[in-house]
């Protein structure tokens, strides 16, 4: 939906300041078009229509994109950062269970600073592996669709 400007006339043809004025409502309804494709890209890709989104070469180098899709925090393959996840959640578990099941006062067989600081600094450690094997698993997914229905 292109926005039509039109150019009242003034007693005297040369105004500077409407000249001014003119040129600010030329880039403002640029930028007005600009943000309304911005937006409609958006909403696209909200709605999950990707195939909608041809770029250009052009407006790549324009916007600085390469293509490069790179989403996923840590570049290993999927299963690898969910088996260390699982492998980091279950030690961490237990070595929490080794220090709070101990009642009769004897310690940890590795020491009690060592299984707390596994409990600690585990735990959130599997989560995050978690959490990319999750996203890396996405993009593997979208890839392998895209070469299934490309026919590779």
């Amino acid at each position: 939906m292109p926005i039509v400007l039109t150019a009242s006339s003034s007693e005297d043809e040369n105004d500077p300041a409407a000249d001014d004025a003119y040129d600010l409502a030329v880039a403002s309804s640029k930028a007005l078009e600009d943000e309304m494709r911005r937006r409609e890209e958006i909403r696209k890709r909200i709605e999950g229509d990707p195939f909608s989104l041809k770029e250009t070469k052009e407006e790549n180098e324009k916007t600085g994109n390469d293509g490069s899709r790179n989403s996923y925090p840590i570049d290993l393959p999927s299963p690898v950062l969910l088996s260390a996840s699982m492998v980091l959640g279950f030690s961490s578990s237990g070595s929490l269970l080794d220090v709070v099941s101990r009642t009769d006062g004897s310690s940890p067989a590795i020491g009690v600073i060592p299984a707390l600081l596994i409990t600690v600094l585990g735990f959130p450690a599997s989560l995050y592996l978690l959490y990319a094997a999750v996203k890396k698993g996405a993009v593997e997914t979208e890839e392998d669709d895209a070469k299934f229905l490309s026919g590779k």
